[in-house]
């Protein structure tokens, strides 16, 4: 059976990471759903149905970062079934959803959103820092060309070297008299 489904339910596990290279990665994890229904002039809970989620790409890094065991979440997407009988003939059956879209759930609790970053094009180089940036560009100088000036209070300009360091001997040798 395959159908497009949401469930609102509890994550029931840490949630499981695995890279799988150039597709990106891949987290899953397990959701309990379990009903409220009427009995007797007053709700109990019903049965817990268990799901596995399982998250890929960019949904799988987010879902990592974002999603705890024991949190309610709301997951939509593809669900399918697996029926088997096990060695002592009991019939038994799981369930897997491939999320589309997995969400805290807000009416139990709040939560704080942050939109993700473009990512650049494959080709242009990633930075940790904008010094980093900047120690790669002057490398890339012909030689001579590395070293920047900046105003300074006290001499009108300081030299950086291509490590971003501050390279101000005037100043030193200023106090050092």
């Amino acid at each position: 059976m395959e159908a497009h489904v949401t469930v609102a339910g509890n994550v029931g596990n840490l949630v499981e990471w695995k890279d799988v290279g150039p597709v990106g990665g891949r987290t899953m994890f397990s959701l309990a759903h379990t009903p409220r229904v009427r009995r007797d002039n007053g709700w109990v809970d019903g049965e817990t149905t268990w799901y596995r989620v399982t998250c890929w790409r960019r949904l799988a890094e987010h879902v990592r970062g974002s999603v705890k065991a024991g949190q309610p979440v709301v997951v939509g997407g593809r669900l399918t079934t697996q029926r088997w009988t096990t060695q002592n003939g009991v019939e038994r059956q799981d369930f897997e959803i491939e999320a589309q879209w997995v969400a805290h759930d807000l009416r139990l609790g709040t939560a704080e959103f942050t939109k993700m970053q473009a990512r650049p094009p494959a080709e242009e180089p990633q930075f940790e820092t904008p010094y980093e940036a900047e120690r790669v560009v002057a490398e890339q100088a012909p030689a001579g060309e590395g070293a920047e000036t900046a105003p300074d209070a006290a001499t009108d300009t300081v030299r950086v070297d291509a490590d971003g360091v501050i390279t101000d001997d005037d100043v030193t040798d200023a106090h050092a008299a």
